[in-house]
C-alpha cells in the first residue's frame, strides 16, 4: 500500500463518498463494514454547511470541536461492522437550533460518530485478525479519528497507518498510482471504451496487484 508498507492490511475508507471498512480477498476488496446511510464525510460537510461552516467542512468543524468541552446525547447506531449517521445529523442539527454551543455540537458529533466506526472497526479488526489497520479517504486527515483508530490498532497488537494529508483527500495521485499498478498487472482499456461509472463499488473492481490469501 503507497507510502504504509502494508501487505495485507484491513483498510478503513471514509470520505464524501465511503465509509467503508474492507480486506483483501481473491484479487478483489471484499466490504466487511459499511454505512446504511450517509457517509462519515456527508454527515461532517452536511452539518457544516447548514450550520453556516466556512468550506471545506472537515477542517472548520476539526477546528470548532476542539473547542467543545460538553459531550452531548447523540444517537449511536452501530449494527454489527455496519454503522448508520443520517440519525446523528439529524439530532445534532436540532440541538444547535435549540440553543447548544456550535463548538459542543461539533466536538459530540466528532466523539460519537468517531466511536461508532471505531466499534465497527476493532469488531472487524478482531474478526479478520489482521494486524495491519490502514486508514484512507478524505476524512482520515481528522487527528481525533486517526487517535482513537492508533488507540483500537493499538490494543489488539497491530500496526497503524494514516493516509498522509497529500493523499487523502481527492487528488490526481490516487488515479495516476491504481493506473499504474493496474497497467502492470496486464489491465489496460483503450480510450474509445473507457467511460465513468458514478456508483461504481469498490467489491467491484479487480485488484489483482495486491497477493493473493
Amino acid at each position: 500500500m503507497l507510502g504504509s508498507g502494508f501487505r495485507d492490511p484491513l483498510a478503513v475508507l471514509v470520505s464524501g463518498g465511503h465509509t467503508a471498512i474492507a480486506v483483501h480477498i481473491q484479487k478483489k476488496w471484499r466490504i466487511y463494514g459499511e454505512t446504511q446511510d450517509i457517509t462519515l464525510g456527508n454527515l461532517i460537510d452536511m452539518f457544516a454547511r447548514s450550520s453556516g461552516l466556512p468550506s471545506p467542512g472537515g477542517p472548520t468543524l476539526e477546528q470548532e470541536a476542539r473547542k467543545g468541552t460538553k459531550l452531548l446525547k447523540l444517537p449511536y447506531t452501530v449494527k454489527g461492522n455496519d454503522v448508520a449517521y443520517s440519525g446523528l445529523l439529524t439530532a445534532a442539527s436540532r440541538m444547535l437550533k435549540k440553543g447548544e454551543s456550535l463548538q459542543d455540537v461539533c466536538y459530540s458529533i466528532q466523539e460519537v460518530g468517531f466511536a461508532m466506526l471505531a466499534e465497527a472497526v476493532e469488531r472487524s479488526l478482531v474478526q479478520t485478525r489482521k494486524k495491519e489497520l490502514l486508514l484512507a479517504g478524505g476524512v482520515a486527515a481528522n487527528s481525533r479519528l486517526k487517535e482513537m483508530l492508533q488507540q483500537v490498532a493499538r490494543e489488539h497488537d497491530a500496526s497503524f497507518h494514516a493516509a498522509e494529508l497529500s493523499k487523502s483527500g481527492d487528488c490526481g495521485l490516487q488515479i495516476a498510482w491504481s493506473g499504474q499498478l493496474a497497467f502492470r498487472s496486464g489491465i489496460t482499456v483503450k480510450p474509445s471504451e473507457s467511460h465513468v461509472v458514478p456508483r461504481w463499488r469498490i467489491d467491484e473492481a479487480e485488484v489483482p496487484w495486491i497477493p493473493i490469501k
